[in-house]
């Protein structure tokens, strides 16, 4: 089970594992849409990632294992 303590507000030295783990997930979720498609979304999920209202990570031995963000995008909620 997870532990919440490993819950903490994501920083900017997140960003990095944080694109690994969307690539790589949304890669797999999708396996029909052309790889370069998602690795040319990668900017605007940092931009989406950074201007988030809320965001965390979960970390386990330092490594991240999950995220959340939340926000708003053209006055529509998103996680």
């Amino acid at each position: 089970m997870a532990d919440p303590k490993n819950v903490r507000e994501m920083k900017n030295q997140d960003l990095g594992q944080v694109c690994g783990i969307w690539l790589k997930e949304v890669k797999s979720a999708h396996l029909l849409i052309p790889d370069k498609f998602w690795d040319s979304r990668i900017p605007l999920m940092i931009e989406d990632t950074q201007n988030a209202i809320e965001k965390f990570v979960y970390k386990e031995n330092k490594i991240i294992k999950g995220f959340v963000s939340a926000g708003l995008s053209s006055d529509k909620d998103y996680i």
